[in-house]
């Protein structure tokens, strides 16, 4: 197309699902280090954003949720979701053992197919890829541009979950970020006290890091740490 076509109408709001996280047809990695609650973290965002309450400041647009655990088994997801409170909008699957992601899109693919889910959760990386040299750019990018091409196909927002290294980085190879269009970091302090941070914003600029805190009913701002809602 020439470029002076492209003035000739308003270009598109970006179509957040959690403003500044995550967008419908983009892919959001969300690192962080083993046991620290990522999963916690980004099933309590995804309770706010299946009932359209604001996260952690952040505006969010009522979505269906999809969520594929490879990471913490029935029993732990009955607890969560009940603690949670997620009932709305959601759907929930338990990766059996043995489950590779790449040999199974197609039951992804056919999970969001019909366009009413907006956001697609996996947890994680090392659980649904298994063998995947995580140090491979080439296995990581042929990994990872399925995931990408899903999101943009079906106009999905996916927030895939991951680990980060001993430095503070993303595990494995910069592949990670090269594909995704978002990278997020969830770091804690000396205090307990939990940051999110943006590494990478591909749509729009990088909002300012956010703290917060866990409780049993989710993730809540330090100020609101006895409050029984979820972010």
């Amino acid at each position: 197309r020439d470029a002076g076509e492209y003035f000739e109408t308003t270009p598109p709001p970006i179509p957040w699902i959690v403003e500044g996280f995550v967008a419908r047809g983009a892919v959001t990695l969300f690192a962080g280090d083993p046991g620290i609650g990522k999963s916690y973290v980004a099933l309590s965002m995804a309770s706010s954003a299946s009932c359209g309450l604001p996260a952690l400041g952040m505006n969010t647009r009522i979505s269906e949720v999809a969520w594929l655990d490879a990471e913490n088994g029935q029993d732990e997801m009955h607890r969560r979701i009940c603690a949670l409170g997620l009932r709305a909008n959601a759907r929930v699957a338990i990766a059996p053992s043995g489950f590779d992601i790449r040999q199974s899109l197609y039951q992804v693919e056919d999970a969001v197919a019909p366009a009413t889910t907006q956001l697609l959760i996996l947890d994680s990386f090392r659980s649904l890829f298994p063998g995947v040299d995580e140090n491979d750019s080439g296995e990581i990018t042929e990994a990872l541009l399925p995931i990408q091409h899903l999101a943009r196909t079906f106009n999905v927002g996916v927030i895939l979950l991951h680990h980060r290294n001993k430095g503070g980085g993303i595990r494995g190879s910069m592949a990670f970020q090269g594909v995704c269009e978002a990278v997020v970091h969830l770091a804690a302090d000396r205090d307990g006290v939990l940051t999110i941070a943006w590494e990478k914003q591909r749509m729009g600029g990088k909002p300012k890091r956010k703290r917060l805190m866990l409780t049993a009913s989710g993730a809540v701002e330090p100020r609101l740490a006895g409050a029984s809602c979820a972010i």
